[in-house]
């Protein structure tokens, strides 16, 4: 319980479905860390968590899980904007640590499932489990978990995917979750306060090394301040002014170079994976189709997708902006997750 309408609901939800159910908040930050003043599970949310579970009547626990939280997701964020990468850390914090570690709790806890209030549904097929879309396409949340496992998707619920999100503040209405129900949408990084470069430049200047920064032809046109601090497809903030829109188009760690081009500039036609998770479709070692999604908002376009072991080549059947290194790429065939995996890189 993140503290929120969603995984309020879904407390109510499983209770009326006849399930017993324990409230288990993640407390991702100290009482004095200005970060979780407002965070999904941070100070408030575990107030707003133990007084839901207190009109639903059930068991609640707050786990400190600061350290962990550091230690799995937040360095990884870090670690990955340095090397030039663009993570999502809300899917490393579902893999490792909510249907992760989580689960282990849980399990010490005598429950047999961990349950979310994440927009998405769940089905099988031929023997496999695996994430579909929600009911919600506006908020549909499947994307960010399309890598968990076979074993971790047995143990898993999701009560709250066939419901819009508008019936869900009802029903928390309803049931007087009246706090929860008028919370806005949670948006943004969870563990940062401001711009995610601010963040890096606040818990690791030291690191920032400035270099050079390229036109697409190689030539030095400026100065860059770091390349923590850029991400393919950013226009704002490049520190150099031309008269046409300029993009970040490539970022190259060994080099430390960042090289920015015009929005033509920004267009890949393949990309590789890595990390492959095989969701609703067994192992692949022959070319197939999908609907491909390269990032949270990006809308699925048709793909051939060519595995290669533990990795894949992905052709796109039409140029695509922005594929950026570090970023989740997920597999559909229509709502049903197939695969997915990291982008290593395109072009």
């Amino acid at each position: 319980m993140s503290g929120g309408v969603d995984s309020s609901v879904a407390a109510w939800v499983l209770q009326e479905m006849g399930y017993e159910v324990i409230g288990i908040t993640m407390k991702t930050w100290a009482r004095d860390h200005k970060a979780g003043e407002k965070s999904c599970c941070g100070v408030d949310a575990v107030d707003d968590a133990a007084r839901v579970a207190a009109q639903l009547d059930i068991p609640y626990v707050a786990l400190d899980m600061e350290q962990v939280f550091r230690e799995t997701v937040i360095e990884n964020f870090q670690s990955e904007y340095f090397k030039g990468r663009t993570p999502n850390p809300c899917i490393v914090c579902n893999y490792k640590l909510k249907f992760g570690y989580l689960l282990q709790k849980a399990e010490e806890f005598g429950c047999d499932f961990v349950a979310t209030g994440h927009y998405a549904l769940m089905a099988e097929s031929d023997g496999r489990l695996y994430v579909t879309r929600g009911k919600d396409e506006h908020k549909d949340q499947s994307y960010v978990l399309y890598n968990l496992t076979q074993e971790q998707l047995k143990k898993t619920l999701l009560p709250i995917g066939g419901y819009t999100k508008d019936r869900i503040r009802e029903i928390a209405r309803e049931q007087g979750f009246l706090r929860v129900a008028a919370k806005p949408d949670s948006v943004g990084i969870c563990f940062v306060t401001d711009s995610y470069k601010d963040y890096l430049k606040g818990q690791a200047r030291e690191k920032m090394a400035p270099g050079d920064m390229l036109d697409v032809k190689g030539s030095v046109v400026g100065r860059h301040e770091g390349i923590a601090l850029y991400t393919i497809g950013q226009r704002k903030g490049l520190g150099v002014s031309f008269p046409e829109k300029t993009f970040v188009t490539n970022i190259d760690p060994d080099k430390n170079t960042v090289t920015i081009g015009q929005r033509e500039d920004l267009l890949r036609w393949q990309m590789e994976i890595r990390d492959l998770n095989w969701m609703g479709l067994a192992p692949q070692t022959e070319p197939f189709e999908a609907l491909v999604k390269i990032r949270y908002h990006h809308k699925p376009v048709t793909a051939r997708c060519e595995p290669m072991g533990e990795r894949m080549r992905v052709v796109f059947f039409s140029p695509q902006e922005a594929v950026a290194p570090g970023q989740s790429a997920v597999l559909y065939d229509g709502d049903r997750i197939l695969a997915g995996g990291i982008i290593n890189k395109a072009y």
